[in-house]
């Protein structure tokens, strides 16, 4: 569990990590130092097939620094010998229990707070006068109240308070939430009656966040889930789903959910900036990948690139968030190739290929909204599936 808490604390998903960026370096470091002493302890050897993989990756990580002279690619050599050590040292079912039950007590906190927030949100402006951060400077500055667990918004939303758990974007923990949602609906490897409750946690904990990227890829995964099993379900699972669908249908009506979602894919007003990013992610990262795609263009290069081509399209620049073009432009298309299917390989070790591609499909939606640059965790997932063919 400690290292799996490390490899949260070293990315720059958590507001911590990415307010403090020496948290995020220091738990890197030690969670290294903390696989390879568990490695040395168990006396494992370790696997040279998987192993063939990250080297294979490392590799191209290698050429395309040199290749583009664009050095920051460093930190994703540590993201990717992290990801390899865990992987050595925690199995695949273990590793989905551990990250089931911390994301669960995240989202129930986060809930929780939420709720305080609303009841008693005095409490909280005298709380950030102990445990204040504050993102960004000037008019753009963002203040938050840190509770380690989650974090609160201290700014007023058009749809009230949002839910960051102690993550630094909505859409970033709609990521986390999202991944355990898919595990806990398609996973054969758990009873769905008894995961009813933690499922329908996750589902609000990513309706509070008011993420459309969210929003998009839940439906997509519920209109599957529900036509692939209703049918099969069992008296009480189908009331329960129906349950929950006429209580989300009052609570969109009653909190105008369908007017916002409409109002956040406009392209004009407040939601310009959003949807101009979702979709130039899109078309400029793979613009930015077509330059070279066999090695990207650098890590740092690729961002550069990116800001070049919006400005010729649009005449702008646009916040990149797409974790799957911004790989495949910094590393190339071998490099997103080896990732998708690594990906893949792990979901469907937990499922059948048809739900195992309507998962990676899922994922995809959920990596529409964010770059996980210096994150672990997808790379964890991918490895686990190579590791799958061999076990």
């Amino acid at each position: 569990m400690l290292s799996l808490i490390l490899v949260f604390a070293g990315s720059a998903d958590t507001m911590m990590s990415f307010s403090y960026r020496h948290i995020m370096y220091y738990s890197m470091i030690f969670n290294s130092a903390l696989l390879v002493t568990c490695l040395m302890l168990k006396k494992r050897k370790i696997e040279w097939k998987l192993f063939k993989i990250v080297v294979v990756l490392l590799i191209l990580v290698f050429v395309s620094m040199f290749v583009n002279a664009d050095w920051h690619g460093y930190s994703q050599i540590l993201v990717l010998i992290i990801a390899f050590l865990f992987v050595e040292n925690v199995d695949y079912f273990v590793f989905w229990k551990l990250y089931d039950g911390f994301i669960l007590v995240i989202s129930i906190f986060s809930l929780a707070v939420i709720v305080m927030y609303m009841l008693f949100p005095t409490m909280f402006i005298f709380i950030a006068n102990y445990l204040l951060i504050v993102i960004g400077n000037g008019d753009n500055a963002l203040s938050f109240v840190n509770l380690g667990v989650t974090v609160v918004p201290l700014f007023s939303m058009q749809m009230g308070v949002r839910n960051y758990g102690l993550f630094r974007e909505p859409a970033m923990f709609c990521i986390y939430v999202g991944l355990a949602l898919g595990y806990n609906l398609y996973s054969s490897k758990i009873s769905s009656s008894k995961s009813l409750i933690k499922i329908l946690i996750y589902l609000v904990t990513i309706l509070t966040t008011w993420s459309v990227t969210g929003f998009v890829a839940v439906a997509f995964l519920m209109t599957f889930y529900l036509l692939f099993y209703f049918r099969v379900m069992d008296t009480k699972e189908k009331l329960f789903w129906i349950s929950v669908l006429l209580i989300a249908l009052l609570l969109a009506l009653k909190f105008e959910v369908f007017g916002y979602l409409y109002s956040r894919i406009q392209l004009h007003g407040p939601s310009e900036e959003s949807v101009l990013s979702r979709v130039y992610s899109v078309i400029g990262g793979v613009l930015v990948a077509i330059i070279n795609p066999f090695f990207g263009i650098g890590a740092t290069n690729s961002w550069q690139e990116f800001d070049r081509i919006c400005n010729l399209l649009i005449g702008r620049t646009v916040m990149w968030a797409n974790h799957v073009t911004y790989y495949m432009a910094s590393y190339g298309c071998i490099y997103i190739l080896i990732f998708l299917g690594g990906v893949y390989k792990a979901l469907k070790k937990i499922t059948d290929n048809r739900i195992a591609i309507v998962m990676l499909v899922f994922v995809l939606l959920l990596l529409c909204g964010e770059v996980m640059t210096y994150s672990s965790l997808m790379f964890i997932l991918m490895l686990y599936g190579y590791k799958s063919c061999y076990d």
